[in-house]
């Protein structure tokens, strides 16, 4: 789950739509704050009737080329793994590193292994869009037991058929219409929802895990199996054996519903407790603890940032450019004509195709520039720090000006987009 809230803020408008238990993986956090930045969130947020668990990130940095501001190792994450609140070994997303054998990855996956960190083990997430045939063989014989990437129905099922849990997407990037015919045809027991990088305006409009229900319920699918895939399929995944029914012993997390078909919780209980109504939180939002958050709130220092930083050397000709695909987290390598001015390359927005830099912004002053298409961006700039994995700062504009502002505005507010 991510939702671009603080949580505090977040946790109301979850329970409004009938959300009962999270789990986040810190990762960003992780990747500016490191272990200080997970402990900060974990104590931010005790207390807060939707519960929030965490996941131990295996991708501080996600990549060898990645410009992190932390890196996190087996032996930092341990302690952390007994904590209750501690789910899972978090999404393995460097998977060239699995197949590689890097030895630091696979020590944080054997985190998840019984006795690793903890007596009964940790369920480990993967991340590993298009990964195929022996490499997705060997991905899973690394311990990996899920994945959430998958781009198409033969791939879903391929990943099925090896042992490994499925996790269909629809939050602000979707899947699930490619992905539900799967479900639809075999109707496996390892799958399951998940609401991943769910944008405020999104969660605000449409809702959590009930719109998911509601929208495969209006594409065909049984609301029995769309519900089990977004209560019980998870907690036995996670091993809460106190979640995933209505029964002595289990936790009271209950939802009334006037009709499976029009999923719209009237009710939510969390440990028995009325938490929501109609739509509406019934508890308010409590304030971030103020202890330590300095160091969360300014951690932006750019190094030797000008505008002749954003300058891409070239000339006419052909160039490959960054292709966007709409309502997706990958992207495409698009071959296009590209004009120079003054021996360097520049935007031409009328085809829609725009400069784009990534700022660094732990002090080290590395900036990499390229071209981007797709966007639909036709004057002006953006710019944000909200960028996976290691959130430096990204910005797109059509004039080298305009994003140089961008990027000083970012800094200037210490994050945001």
């Amino acid at each position: 789950m991510r939702t671009r809230f603080w949580f505090q803020v977040s946790s109301r408008a979850l329970a409004a739509h009938g959300t009962t238990t999270c789990i986040s993986d810190p990762h960003e956090i992780a990747n500016v704050s490191g272990i200080e930045g997970i402990r900060w969130l974990m104590a931010a947020t005790e207390g807060i009737p939707v519960r929030l668990m965490y996941t131990l990130p295996s991708c501080v940095p996600a990549s060898p080329y990645e410009s992190a501001g932390a890196t996190l190792t087996a032996r930092d994450l341990a302690p952390l793994a007994r904590d209750p609140r501690i789910a899972s070994v978090g999404e393995v997303m460097n998977f060239p590193g699995v197949l590689d054998g890097d030895q630091v990855l696979l020590e944080i996956i054997e985190l998840g292994q019984p006795a690793g960190s903890t007596a009964r083990g940790l369920a480990v997430d993967g991340h590993a869009p298009e990964l195929r045939g022996l490499d997705v063989c060997g991905y899973a014989a690394a311990g990996v037991e899920s994945d959430h990437e998958s781009l198409s129905a033969a791939e879903a099922l391929e990943k099925l058929r090896l042992g490994m849990w499925l996790w269909i997407r629809e939050g602000s990037t979707r899947n699930l219409e490619d992905l539900l015919p799967v479900i639809m045809e075999h109707t496996p027991e390892r799958c399951g929802f998940v609401a991943d990088d769910r944008t405020p305006g999104d969660l605000l409009r449409e809702g959590d895990l009930d719109y998911i229900i509601r929208r495969s319920v209006s594409l065909g699918l049984d609301p029995i199996q769309a519900i089990k895939m977004s209560s019980l399929h998870p907690a036995q995944y996670f091993g809460f054996k106190d979640r995933g029914a209505i029964a002595p012993g289990y936790l009271a997390d209950m939802l009334l519903v006037p009709d499976l078909h029009d999923f719209h919780p009237r009710r939510v209980y969390i440990d028995g407790r009325l938490v929501a109504e109609n739509g509406k939180a019934l508890f308010e939002a409590p304030t971030l603890p103020s202890t330590g958050i300095d160091a969360i709130l300014h951690t932006i220092r750019l190094r030797d940032f000008d505008i002749e930083r954003l300058r891409l050397p070239g000339h006419n000709g052909k160039a490959h450019v960054i292709g966007l695909v709409p309502d997706q987290i990958v992207t495409e390598d698009r071959l296009m004509e590209v004009e120079a001015r003054d021996g360097c390359l520049v935007a031409d927005p009328a085809r829609d195709l725009l400069k784009v830099a990534v700022v660094e912004r732990y002090g080290r002053g590395r900036v990499g520039v390229g071209l981007l298409h797709g966007l639909g961006l036709r004057q002006g700039a953006m710019a944000s720090s909200v960028a996976h994995d290691a959130h430096n700062i990204v910005v797109v504009g059509s004039h080298d000006s305009d994003m140089a502002l961008a990027v000083r505005e970012i800094e200037r507010l210490q994050g945001g987009w």
